[in-house]
């Protein structure tokens, strides 16, 4: 019974990693494609605070300095 318990437990939570997860690319995409830059890269920021080699983060600061680079060559 308690292996059961432990199943679903862990079922659960991986249920909830994977929504947050994929809660958190809609909400970054949103933000990115309606202009909102500055705020996905305060995001990046917050989150390479919390762990320098976050790939989230990394790849968002990326992705912040290529749209600058590329708006600045116009």
């Amino acid at each position: 019974m308690s292996k059961v318990v432990f199943i679903l437990g862990v079922s659960i939570v991986c249920r909830t990693c994977v929504f947050a997860q994929t809660n958190f690319y809609t909400n970054v995409t949103n933000l990115w494609y309606q202009g909102y830059k500055t705020n996905v890269f305060a995001i990046a920021n917050e989150r390479l605070a919390q762990n320098t080699n976050d790939i989230a983060g990394l790849i968002l600061k990326a992705e912040f300095h290529f749209a600058h680079l590329d708006s600045s060559e116009r």
